[in-house]
């Protein structure tokens, strides 16, 4: 273990002595990060973020308190709160349909060129469901290296694997994605385009 890991071990195990500086400390070394990866999936809505970020860290402080220290990736269980936060977010979305007025619905529909709005949604929409096909440790390692930007070491890090592992699983991932895009791209009824 590294001493930045030993370092966020021992603020854990502070935290969970109900020390809240403890926990501050372990706020400033993760939140810039934590609102980067939220801000991608919450597709850049700045005050959706920070509530869903708040979510999280509340959701940690809770939760630190039952963490097992031997071996723990803190990183990575940060990163596994913040993804079920954001789908408990998608779900309660998805259940309280946003009422739209007539001055708004006509603004949207005037917006662009409608053709190439469709085009790019569709585009948008088949590289989501291709992502969602890969097995979850691919799509993990796609949205660390792609979507966050973490480099190989820091993406081996958060996953608890060696980096050679993350190398490997990347290359497969990529070659993966280029198969069920095509794959994709060519089952898309016409009627659709």
């Amino acid at each position: 273990m590294n001493s930045d890991q030993e370092r966020i071990i021992e603020l854990v195990r502070q935290t969970q002595s109900g020390d809240q500086a403890a926990f501050s400390a372990l706020y400033d070394e993760f939140a810039q990060r934590i609102y980067a990866f939220i801000r991608i999936k919450v597709s850049g809505n700045v005050e959706q973020a920070e509530d869903i970020l708040q979510d999280v860290f509340l959701k940690a402080w809770k939760g630190c308190k039952s963490l097992d220290l031997k071996d723990l990736n803190f990183s990575a269980w940060l990163y596994k709160v913040a993804t079920n936060t954001i789908n408990d977010y998608y779900r309660k979305i998805y259940r309280e349909p946003k009422a739209v007025s007539i001055d708004e619905a006509r603004d949207i529909a005037g917006e662009d060129d409608p053709a190439a709005n469709a085009s790019r949604g569709l585009e948008k929409y088949i590289v989501r469901e291709t992502v969602d096909k890969l097995p979850p440790h691919f799509k993990e390692v796609i949205e660390l290296r792609f979507f966050q930007d973490f480099s190989v070491a820091e993406t081996a890090r958060i996953l608890g694997r060696e980096s050679i592992t993350v190398r490997v699983w990347q290359h497969r991932a990529v070659k993966q994605l280029q198969k069920l895009y095509k794959e994709q791209l060519v089952s898309v009824p016409s009627n659709n385009i």
